[in-house]
């Protein structure tokens, strides 16, 4: 139940997470989120994007984590949490 809306993934940050530019992920509108789960959120430049949200003991702050080694997680002043995925659509290759 609740409120969805679709979100066409771009570039390849979330490849680890079996999550490739041009699909379709399917996100459950929310402004929470639990610790593992892939969100969608505002970041620094308010643009959306999609990472795993996770929490970092060490300095006991939570923060967004791209599932390719390429990338740096994020540690944004503020996360502000749009949805959380629940599916994703590709496309047959």
């Amino acid at each position: 139940s609740g409120k969805y809306f679709v979100l066409k993934a771009y570039g390849d940050s979330m490849n680890g997470a079996g999550i490739e530019e041009d699909d379709l992920v399917i996100v459950r509108q929310q402004e929470y989120a639990e610790y593992g789960q892939i969100v969608v959120a505002i970041d620094e430049n308010y643009e959306n994007t999609l990472k795993r949200y996770l929490y970092d003991k060490r300095l006991n702050r939570p923060y967004l984590h791209p599932q390719n080694p390429d990338y740096d997680d994020l540690y944004l002043d503020e996360i502000r949490i749009q949805g959380v995925a629940v599916k994703i659509i590709k496309n047959i290759k």
